[in-house]
């Protein structure tokens, strides 16, 4: 399963030896306004390949040392998971980066307690896998605000208006994992559905090796679609 998926636990942070697809919450028109970003611990990308590329995407630490992969959107601004920021009703303190590569290894060390997401993550939009079988949190996904210029390399949003926008694509998911080495893998998405009143869909996808390609510390990385000669960010990982 590809695009962003997360674990239906409060705080995200177990992990299993089942092998599981990886899942993406993807917003349903467009990645505009205020949308809940996950990052999560679970098994992620286990079988794909290390990169110091894929600018964009960092590693970042929470106040209580919980780690999390998130994706620069613009050049003050990260998008990950909400349980990356928040454990039940306690929202982390801050959020550093902790390592960026290429031309934005200068946000290393960088700080923000500045984060946009649902506050009601825990409590509504429960959304059930493709087998009808495990819920995952349909909400996860945030922002977080750092100053001007803070990243110089980034990715835009991309539009998913309907089931079909992301059905059938082809895309990378990216993440850093238990450690400070990020990695990567192709997919393909082979399930999409819409969270009922709200403007987000889930997404499963596949490396088509039967191999759990997701890992602790992945969640709130992106799903990348190819668009030009660069990615648009299409969904969220929520181990």
């Amino acid at each position: 399963i590809t695009a962003f998926t997360w674990p239906s636990t409060e705080d995200g942070g177990e992990s299993s030896t089942e092998a599981k697809p990886p899942r993406a919450i993807a917003p349903h028109e467009q990645l505009h306004g205020e949308r809940e970003v996950t990052s999560n611990m679970q098994p992620r990308l286990n079988d794909g390949s290390s990169t110091t590329g894929f600018h964009p995407v960092v590693r970042i630490e929470t106040s209580d040392s919980y780690g999390c992969t998130a994706t620069a959107i613009s050049d003050d601004t990260l998008v990950t998971a909400v349980h990356c920021l928040k454990s039940g009703d306690t929202v982390r303190d801050w959020i550093k980066v902790r390592v960026a590569h290429g031309d934005n290894s200068g946000a290393e060390g960088k700080y923000s307690s500045h984060f946009i997401f649902s506050e009601d993550l825990y409590d509504n939009y429960y959304v059930k896998d493709s087998n009808n079988g495990s819920s995952y949190y349909a909400r996860d996904i945030a922002f977080v605000k750092f100053g001007e210029g803070t990243f110089d390399a980034y990715y835009s949003l991309g539009s998913t208006v309907s089931n079909g926008d992301l059905n059938g694509d082809a895309v990378t998911l990216v993440g850093f994992g238990e450690n400070d080495t990020k990695h990567y893998g192709a997919e393909t998405v082979t399930y999409v559905a819409a969270i009922s009143n709200t403007d987000y869909r889930y997404a499963e996808t596949d490396n088509g090796n039967g191999t759990t390609n997701v890992e602790k510390g992945d969640s709130g990385g992106p799903m990348l679609r190819a668009s030009g000669n660069s990615y648009e960010v299409v969904g969220v990982l929520y181990g």
